[in-house]
């Protein structure tokens, strides 16, 4: 649809001056000054990440509620399994350049297939479903997923769950001491945050 590939190439082109912008020296103090450098030709990418996928794509870009639902929607569920709700009209932008330029590949079934792929190559043991109260170590070194009576020992735990429910876990050091996930602080624990939600590392 020509309409929404002038949409999407127009984005990724403004988006490119990132480079021109390195080129010339500019700095900028703020992510979203950066941003406002970046646009041209009206393009204000400040106004886009404060909208939904579908409601820029409608509002702003004059596109059908019928085609954003089709082929962004689509093409949104197949590489990142979101909908034109969950991200803003920047975010979008990208991922639709997938599907518009033949120097863009995405894997054969998607996103999760590349961690479907590594999992599997992995070997790890995925365990789902299950009622966690609490994480420790044992006399061995085996983590410990306290909560249920499953045979419930393994090398290294990755934990991913919604962040109110993860609240509810605590982490328990070397000492004996808990502390919550996102106080792993007040517990001799060792952790890494990936994000504002996620750890990584040992207890």
């Amino acid at each position: 649809p020509v309409e929404m590939r002038q949409t999407t190439s127009g984005c990724v082109l403004s988006f490119s001056n990132i480079y021109l912008l390195q080129q010339h020296g500019y700095v900028y103090d703020e992510p979203m000054e950066l941003l406002k450098g970046m646009g041209a030709d009206g393009d204000d990418f400040t106004s886009i990440l404060e909208k939904d996928a579908r409601d820029y794509f409608i509002t702003d870009r004059c596109i059908k509620g019928p085609l954003v639902d089709d082929l962004c929607t689509a093409s949104l569920r197949y590489l990142y399994g979101l909908d034109c709700k969950s991200v803003n009209g920047l975010c979008a932008n990208i991922a639709m350049a997938d599907i518009e330029y033949e120097n863009l590949y995405t894997p054969v079934g998607g996103a999760d297939a590349v961690t479907s792929a590594l999992l599997e190559e992995s070997e790890a043991r995925v365990v789902a479903g299950r009622t966690i109260t609490a994480i420790s170590r044992n006399e061995k070194g085996a983590f410990v997923l306290d909560g249920d009576d499953e045979d419930n020992e393994f090398d290294a735990v990755v934990v991913a769950m919604p962040v109110e429910e993860a609240e509810k876990i605590s982490l328990k050091g070397s000492d004996g001491k808990a502390g919550s996930l996102f106080g792993a602080a007040d517990c001799n624990c060792e952790t890494k945050q990936l994000y504002h939600h996620f750890l990584q590392g040992t207890v």
